[in-house]
C-alpha cells in the first residue's frame, strides 16, 4: 500500500448511527441514511462495534438493535449530521 493511501484510510472515522424512531421499539430502518442520527464518533470500526454491542446488551429489544456503524466518508451522510467537536 502506498503511503498516501494509508494516510487516507487513517483519516476515516466511524459514526454510530441510529435510524429515526416512532417509538422505543419501532425504528424506521428503511429511511435513507441521510436521515439517521449520529450518536457518537469513533477512530475505528472495532471501537464502534464494541460500543454498539454494549448498547444492545444494555437495551435489548429496543430501536438500538437497528443502529449501525458507518464510515465517516460514506457519501450518504450529509454535513448537517456530523457531530460537533467539543472544545475544552
Amino acid at each position: 500500500m502506498k503511503p498516501r493511501h494509508a494516510t487516507a484510510l487513517a483519516l476515516v472515522g466511524w459514526y454510530l448511527m441510529v435510524p429515526p424512531s416512532v417509538s422505543r421499539n419501532l425504528a424506521l430502518v428503511y429511511t435513507p441514511l441521510s436521515e439517521w442520527k449520529i450518536v457518537d464518533t469513533f477512530d475505528s470500526e472495532s471501537a464502534c462495534q464494541q460500543m454498539l454491542t454494549k448498547l444492545i446488551e444494555k437495551m435489548p429489544n429496543t430501536a438500538v438493535d437497528t443502529a449501525r456503524c458507518v464510515p465517516s466518508d460514506d457519501p450518504h451522510i450529509v454535513p448537517e449530521q456530523t457531530v460537533p467537536k467539543v472544545v475544552g
